[in-house]
């Protein structure tokens, strides 16, 4: 299927916003590497918010289904942790460049009254993480010792390292050089299976040897 000319300009907003962050980029800057006139631009999009809504709020939508289908499966916490994490690290390979803008742009995207919904979601996307861990907690499969908060910050900014090809300048991806279920038993043996309530005890007993 053909690119219309709002999903040309969509494309080249997201790169833009990816690669320079959303502060520093312009509806000129985005008229300009799209080849058309300012005025243009306009006759599309009302706003450059409107533009990182429409670049943004598929993924953010994305994010949410899948992590609503892993809280609808009867599971312990730390399954449906894991389970999570895979849907999620799929959705942030995928998207990447989104990925990327909502995490370096995000000083600017939370003081904006445009986008007010974008963080709301935001908040509800971070509320399930930390919420699955805290009923891991509450089942005895995910460590008490460890804050939910503190533990949802740990999984997330691993998601968001593992899906960066901005910072550590990728072309390729992680995903792609790696392939998705390595990349996956990493993030798990690395980070998720340090959450288990069994490695709270092989804790104590080291601390008390």
């Amino acid at each position: 299927m053909a690119l219309t000319r709002r999903d040309e300009i969509l494309g080249v907003a997201r790169d833009l916003f990816a690669r320079r962050g959303y502060a520093a980029t312009s509806m000129r800057d985005i008229a300009e590497a799209d080849g058309i006139k300012a005025s243009s631009l306009y006759s599309h999009f009302r706003s450059k918010a409107e533009i990182l809504l429409l670049v943004v709020t598929p993924v953010t939508d994305e994010l949410t289904q899948a992590q609503e289908a892993v809280l609808a499966t009867p599971a312990t916490g730390l399954e449906r942790l894991r389970a999570m994490a895979a849907a999620v690290l799929r959705v942030c390979v995928a998207h990447d460049r989104a990925v990327s803008i909502l995490h370096y742009s995000w000083p600017q995207i939370r003081t904006s009254d445009d986008l007010a919904t974008l963080v709301a979601t935001n908040a509800e996307i971070f509320a399930r993480w930390r919420g699955v861990i805290a009923d891991g907690v509450a089942d005895g499969s995910v460590r008490a010792d460890v804050d939910p908060v503190v533990a949802a910050r740990l999984v997330t900014s691993a998601l968001q390292g593992i899906a960066d090809r901005e910072r550590y300048v990728d072309t390729v991806g992680l995903a792609a050089r790696r392939g998705f279920e390595a990349l996956l038993g990493d993030l798990d043996a690395v980070v998720l299976a340090g959450l288990g309530a069994d490695r709270a005890v092989e804790h104590d007993v080291l601390v008390t040897t």
